[in-house]
């Protein structure tokens, strides 16, 4: 999407205003649905979005300050259009080398994309947020790794039988043997998406 000063557009058909995203970050708190957040919006302007903030313990990183333009890094020649900005490009090569045992702290985090780099001016709001980033593992927030076995399509089918043995009066075991046969089938999911933040709803 596409950001301005107190707005970011997604797909040029709906946008989000800084004053929606306060109030609905106040809505989760009330509800108590978060504990701490880290809000990192990477696009033009970014700074803005976090400029409504009114909720506690909340941090936010902007990858342009207010009259800035957040800027590409490089492009696919192929389809012929840039494929990942430039703050994002290097948190996620920061992130990448965190292991899940690491020391890394959110304050370091916060440096990965200074202006030399960046060109645009990262700005971070701690006013809301009441620890010291310096001390704030970043495993805090990025801590939560899903392990994932990929499966060859062989194993889709599995049959596991199960033998269920009761003792009789007479001292039989099989005389009240019973055997089933359980087979697991591919299931196809019907797949749809959720929206997260239904602001129309606010």
């Amino acid at each position: 999407g596409h950001g301005g000063d107190g707005f970011l557009k997604f797909q040029d058909s709906e946008e989000i205003t800084s004053v929606e995203l306060g109030d609905a970050f106040e809505q989760m708190w009330q509800k108590r649905r978060y504990n701490e957040v880290l809000l990192i919006v990477d696009t033009c302007q970014a700074e803005s979005l976090s400029q409504k903030i009114y909720s506690p313990n909340i941090l936010s990183i902007g990858s342009s300050k207010v009259g800035e333009d957040s800027l590409s890094h490089h492009g696919d020649p192929t389809i012929g259009v840039y494929v990942i900005d430039r703050y994002t490009y290097y948190a996620l090569e920061f992130l990448e080398k965190v292991q899940i045992n690491s020391q890394k702290t959110l304050g370091q985090f916060m440096a990965v994309c200074p202006k030399r780099v960046c060109i645009s001016t990262v700005s971070v709001n701690t006013e809301h947020y009441n620890r010291d980033a310096n001390k704030v593992p970043l495993n805090d927030f990025f801590g939560n790794v899903a392990a994932i076995d990929l499966i060859s399509s062989d194993h889709s089918t599995r049959v596991q039988t199960i033998h269920i043995t009761s003792d009789d009066k007479s001292g039989d075991k099989s005389a009240n043997r019973s055997e089933y046969k359980l087979e697991a089938k591919q299931v196809e999911h019907n797949w749809h998406y959720v929206n997260p933040f239904p602001f129309a709803l606010i």
